[in-house]
C-alpha cells in the first residue's frame, strides 16, 4: 500500500510539473495578448496591429479593430487569465480563459497565436460570449471582428433620412452638432466635435440645392452593401432641385439604431452614383 503510495504521489509530482512547466514556456504567448489589449485600452489600434499575424493583419484593418474592439470598452481592460494553454511543436498555440475589466465583469476568450521569426503573434482571437467572432478558428488563422446581423433596410433609410436632414440643417445653419449627434463611437473617439463638418462642407453654402426640402424628402437609395463585420455603406440622392444631393455613407450598427460611421456628398444633375 505505502509503495502504491508513493507511485501515485510521485505521478502528481510529475503532473505539478508538467502543468507548471506549460505555463512556465507560454508565458511569452499570454504577455503578447496582455499587450495587445493594452494598446486597445490606450486606444493605440496601429500599435496593437504589431502583435498580431501576418495573416491577421491581411484580414482585419486598423478600422476593424476598432469596431471589434471598442475603446468605450476596452478602455476597462484590467488583465486577461487563462486556465487553459497549449503549445506546439510546429510554432503554433492556443490559450483560453477570460478577459476581466475593472468594472468587475468579464468576457471569455480563446486566442490562436503562431510564431513569426521566433516571436509569438496572435493568429485569431475569438469572443464567444459576446458574438464578436467571424470564421471557425479551426479551419485556419481568422480575425476578430463582429458578428454579422441582417441589414435593416427600414432602419437603414430611417437612419440616412436623419443624416441628410441633419446635413442639409448643418449647411444653413454652419452648425453641425446636429450631425455629429448622429455618429458612432468611434467616429467622436477620432473627431473630438462637430468642427470636422464645418471645415468639410463650407463649399455646401454656394450650391444650388433647395436645402429646406430636404427636411422633406424621402431618399433614394440606389445600392447597400456589407462592409466588414456590422458596418454597411449606403449609396444614393436626395431629390432635391435643381442640383441632386447625393451621399455615400457608412453605418455600424449600435445597440437599436445605426450609427454615422463615414459621410461623403456632392452635388450632381446626374442620379448615377459615384465611382470607386
Amino acid at each position: 500500500m505505502k509503495k502504491f503510495l508513493k507511485i501515485v504521489g510521485g505521478l502528481f509530482a510529475l503532473i505539478i510539473v508538467a502543468v507548471g512547466l506549460v505555463f512556465f514556456f507560454s508565458a511569452d504567448m499570454a504577455n503578447e495578448v496582455d499587450s495587445f489589449f493594452n494598446e486597445i485600452k490606450a486606444g493605440r489600434y496601429q500599435q496593437a496591429l504589431t502583435h498580431t499575424s501576418k495573416n491577421f493583419q491581411s484580414t482585419v484593418s486598423e478600422e476593424g479593430l476598432k469596431i471589434a474592439f471598442p475603446q468605450t470598452r476596452f478602455t476597462k481592460f484590467s488583465s486577461t487569465s487563462f486556465a487553459n494553454r497549449e503549445m506546439n511543436a510546429d510554432g503554433t498555440g492556443k490559450l483560453s480563459g477570460k478577459v476581466e475589466f475593472s468594472d468587475g465583469s468579464s468576457m471569455a476568450i480563446e486566442v490562436r497565436l503562431i510564431k513569426e521569426n521566433d516571436q509569438w503573434k496572435i493568429d485569431h482571437i475569438s469572443l464567444p460570449a459576446s458574438g464578436i467572432t467571424q470564421g471557425e478558428g479551426a479551419k485556419g488563422p481568422t480575425a476578430a471582428v463582429p458578428k454579422e446581423t441582417a441589414i435593416d433596410s427600414k432602419a437603414i433609410k430611417k437612419a440616412v433620412s436623419q443624416v441628410m436632414t441633419a446635413f442639409a440643417q448643418g449647411v444653413q445653419s454652419r452648425d453641425f452638432s446636429a450631425l455629429y449627434a448622429l455618429t458612432a463611437d468611434i467616429f467622436k473617439a477620432k473627431y473630438p466635435d462637430s468642427k470636422v463638418f464645418n471645415r468639410s462642407f463650407e463649399k455646401f453654402r454656394k450650391r444650388k440645392i433647395n436645402w429646406h426640402a430636404v427636411e422633406t424628402m424621402e431618399p433614394v437609395i440606389s445600392k447597400t452593401e456589407r462592409l466588414e463585420g456590422p458596418v454597411v455603406k449606403v449609396y444614393g440622392y436626395m431629390p432635391t432641385t435643381p442640383e441632386q444631393l447625393g451621399f455615400v455613407l457608412r453605418f455600424i450598427s449600435s445597440g437599436d439604431a445605426p450609427r454615422l460611421l463615414g459621410i461623403e456628398v456632392f452635388s450632381t444633375v446626374e442620379t448615377d452614383e459615384p465611382k470607386n
